[in-house]
């Protein structure tokens, strides 16, 4: 994991992406902004809000278009929030927004992954119970690629 520099400048405006499938949709609600060691990731976004008021009033050539209020909203990255405060006055910013504290958050965060290693260790059990020529298939091809490694013939 890279070290987080809360002074670290980007050299271009951030652009919010989502990414997409092969169909275009797109796959994930959680945007994402590209980084590079010269271009890290801002310390705060600043986000114009287009609120649509339900109201319309005359544009161009007489149409109707609706009424818009404009508003500019700050998103902090945590990391630099998390950088310049004491871990009480942290906790009280992340109940203050709804999330649990820091500490509770993280082993939350670690019954999810056992929860989850659980559940894959369960699928690959039933799996290799009951698909015993594919474990074996697998195997294989394993003992096959790691040969292939010994010899040099692949990295």
């Amino acid at each position: 994991m890279r070290k987080f520099d809360i002074k670290a400048k980007r050299n271009t405006i951030p652009e919010l992406a989502y990414q997409t499938g092969p169909d275009g949709k797109v796959v994930s609600p959680i945007p994402y902004i590209e980084t590079k060691s010269s271009d890290p990731m801002p310390v705060m976004l600043f986000v114009e809000e287009a609120f649509d008021t339900g109201e319309m009033e005359v544009g161009e050539g007489g149409n109707p278009e609706p009424i818009f209020e404009f508003e500019i909203h700050q998103y902090l990255n945590m990391k630099a929030v998390r950088e310049v405060l004491t871990s009480k006055e942290f906790d009280r910013v992340r109940v203050a927004l709804g999330m649990d504290k820091a500490e509770e958050a993280k082993k939350k965060g670690e019954q999810i992954l056992k929860n989850v290693e659980n559940q894959l260790n369960t699928i690959y059990q039933n799996k290799k119970e009951t698909q015993p020529e594919r474990v074996e298939a697998f195997k294989e091809k394993l003992d096959a690629a790691n040969k292939a490694k010994q010899k040099g013939d692949i990295n």
